[in-house]
């Protein structure tokens, strides 16, 4: 497990997506990596956090309202979306078409609107084949490293949900 971690965290295709990593034992028997905060928050509030890191107060789905759990799994499968066939992705099988429709536009919101990075996201999330409900506080934490924007961004710090 601890060389996919080195792996991912040096792969510049990944940047900003996994924790960097800086030095490793040869057999991975130790290894450092950027400093990731855990999400200790209640879940409303990291759900809000992810919309308004990806799409500030532009999901559709919100009108206003604050982003929830649904809204974060919508968010992701949008980035998914963006390499594959919405019907041929086990992750949208169960949904209903008119959710699949707000994929699709959060989608576009993405193309239209959303940080360089979801790319990279979108590329970490179809290549090592992370399933959405992975997602999650528990294997997210967010940067200790501001981005462009000034904002801790989040990152994906535990590679253990899709090995």
């Amino acid at each position: 497990m601890n060389e996919q971690e080195v792996r991912l965290g040096k792969d510049p295709l990944y940047a900003g997506v996994f924790p960097r990593s800086y030095s490793h034992h040869p057999d991975f028997i130790w290894f450092i990596q950027e400093r990731v905060t855990d999400i200790n928050l209640p879940i409303n509030e990291w759900s809000q956090r992810i919309c308004d890191y990806f799409l500030p107060g532009r999901l559709p789905i919100s009108r206003g309202l604050d982003c929830d759990e649904t809204d974060v799994e919508k968010l992701f499968l949008a980035m998914k979306y963006a390499r594959s066939q919405v019907k041929s992705d086990l992750d949208l099988l169960y949904l209903e078409e008119d959710v699949i429709d707000e994929i699709k536009e959060i989608h576009q919101l993405l193309v239209d609107e959303g940080p360089p990075i979801w790319h990279r996201w979108s590329r970490a999330l179809v290549k090592e084949d992370i399933a959405i409900n992975d997602l999650r506080p528990a294997n997210l934490g967010f940067s200790a490293i501001k981005d462009e924007t000034g904002i801790n961004p989040p990152i994906i710090h535990d590679a253990s949900i899709f090995m």
